[in-house]
């Protein structure tokens, strides 16, 4: 059984990038769930992956906190 099919991760991932293309493009996405406005499902999958990039970077340094706000100075 491919566990990423089942929990419809592959679903999630293919509407995401189908909306990412669809803003680039200055096209109005397809209302597709969670049914947000397409700025606000933009700014939620960002908030998402910075949040995730915490935990690495929590992770890295032995579980310490770690501020959202520390990960833009982190960049390259």
């Amino acid at each position: 059984m491919n566990e990423n099919f089942t929990m419809g991760y592959i679903e999630e991932m293919q509407v995401f990038f189908e909306r990412i293309a669809a803003i680039s493009a200055g096209r109005k996405p397809k209302a597709e769930p969670p049914y947000l406005p397409p700025e606000d499902d933009v700014a939620l999958a960002v908030d998402s992956v910075r949040v995730m990039y915490g935990a690495y970077v929590s992770d890295e340094r032995k579980g310490a906190e770690v501020e959202l706000a520390e990960l833009d100075e982190l960049r390259p």
